[in-house]
């Protein structure tokens, strides 16, 4: 019987991805403003874990670039890292409410 559906290194991997996801919603959907809402809804099936984590903040201008930046830019990283951990990353913006889902394959 299994009892976990990840490794503990595959834990650690969603989980990293979920905090890149909610700090690039503080940082750029509220500009750092606090006492705004950030809704996380997940499902876990046979084949994959979804994490949609949604926001009513400014959507973003241009798509995330999929490249690690140079190592001195301060920003940059979190959407590279999210590709990098996830199995599949999704962005859309919907009647005001942004939203990205995070996808990880059940291996077995």
């Amino acid at each position: 019987m299994r009892t976990s559906a990840f490794t503990p290194a595959v834990t650690a991997q969603i989980e990293l991805a979920v905090i890149e996801a909610v700090n690039n919603v503080i940082v750029h959907a509220y500009q750092g403003q606090a006492g705004h809402a950030v809704q996380l809804d997940w499902s876990l099936g046979q084949a994959c874990l979804q994490i949609a984590v949604m926001d009513w903040g400014q959507a973003p201008a241009a798509p995330p670039v999929p490249d690690m930046p140079d190592s001195l830019a301060e920003n940059g990283r979190g959407w590279p890292i999210m590709l990098a951990c996830m199995d599949d990353v999704d962005y859309r913006s919907q009647d005001g409410c942004n939203i990205l889902t995070l996808t990880k394959q059940i291996r077995t």
